[in-house]
């Protein structure tokens, strides 16, 4: 009886288990590994292969992905399996449409362009892709992504891999 309980479970932690990432991994794999944001501390790349959409019905979509932040302060390597949900009717470009003023659209810009995220699972790795921290499973409640932050970054790349299109205006130095 406990080896029939025992299957259903192990088959539905599989496909979360993590797959060990180096730094050399990374760099020399840019067809797999899409840098999407960097600065002096850390970069954020997308695991195009990844890439999943789970629902299209405009103007509502949801894509899955694979991001990896590497963490150049801290010598580490996060993992994470995000969802990102869109809004196609909330996002910059009909903002821009709706005659606001500038203030009003910046505040707006601040509080929701029309995508929210939630970490599904995350693990950590050295840069020699030896573990760090294993895999963890979140039950989070999506969220508001930082205008321009790297989980920002990779939601608007995870959308313009799946449809060929820019779900808000390029940003400048976005590097896709």
């Amino acid at each position: 009886m406990l080896r029939l309980l025992l299957i259903p479970i192990i088959l539905i932690l599989i496909p979360l288990t993590s797959h060990a990432v180096s730094l050399n991994d990374i760099h020399n794999n840019p067809n797999q590994y899409t840098l999407v944001y960097s600065d002096e501390k850390i970069e954020e790349y997308v695991d195009t292969n990844s890439i999943k959409s789970i629902r299209y019905a405009p103007p509502y979509y949801v894509i899955n992905a694979n991001t990896l932040l590497v963490s150049y302060q801290h010598n580490i390597i996060m993992q994470t399996d995000e969802t990102f949900f869109y809004n196609y009717d909330n996002n910059i470009r009909t903002l821009l449409k709706s005659g606001m003023s500038k203030q009003e659209l910046a505040n707006r810009i601040n509080m929701d362009t029309g995508l929210k995220y939630k970490v599904n699972s995350t693990s950590a790795f050295n840069f020699d892709g030896s573990s760090f921290m294993p895999t963890e499973i979140l039950h989070q409640e999506p969220e508001i992504p930082g205008f321009l932050s790297p989980v920002y970054h990779s939601a608007m790349f995870a959308f313009y891999k799946t449809y060929n299109l820019y779900f808000n205006p390029k940003a400048p130095k976005q590097p896709y």
